[in-house]
């Protein structure tokens, strides 16, 4: 190869090099070292929002079987199916728990039983709690030690 034509090859890969930034292997270093970072912060984002997700479906299961219990009584197959029909989470995952109990319009925030008297003028109102607990797994193992074990999530309606 002549000397001319070296130079002509040299100055085009001084060119091409100038055009595409810096040649010298430092952006394939800089981007070795934030990959795994990046890797990590994103799947932290992904397990952080399905997590969010299970928590709002866990939310949307309770309301539904306390409304299911408000109209069919506290019927636990009849509550367990309808929550997990409604919060689409796997029925094996869920523990369900329903209760009635009983408050002082007076004094809400006290529990009494179901044969109190209130006192004059003041109702006995009637209540019923449908509590839910879901068993969460993280979706990627090395998160296990950050994500919950268990989410949990109650609705109470006033029976009319």
């Amino acid at each position: 190869m002549t000397t001319q034509r070296k130079r002509t090859i040299s100055r085009a890969i001084h060119r091409l090099c100038g055009f595409l930034g810096d040649c010298s292997g430092s952006v394939a270093t800089e981007f070795a070292l934030i990959l795994p970072v990046t890797a990590l912060m994103l799947t932290g984002l992904i397990e952080f929002g399905m997590a969010v997700n299970d928590g709002t479906s866990l939310e949307n299961g309770a309301r539904a079987g306390a409304q299911f219990a408000l109209n069919q009584g506290l019927d636990s197959p009849g509550i367990l199916a309808v929550v997990a029909n409604a919060s689409n989470l796997d029925p094996e995952s869920l523990t369900v728990t329903s209760r009635e109990f009983w408050e002082c319009s007076g004094s809400w925030g006290v529990e009494v039983s179901s044969s109190t008297d209130c006192g004059t003028n003041v109702p006995l109102a009637k209540f019923i709690e449908v509590r839910v607990v879901h068993q969460y797994s993280a979706m990627f193992p090395y998160l296990e030690a950050m994500a919950p074990d268990q989410m949990e999530s109650s609705a109470t309606l006033r029976v009319p």
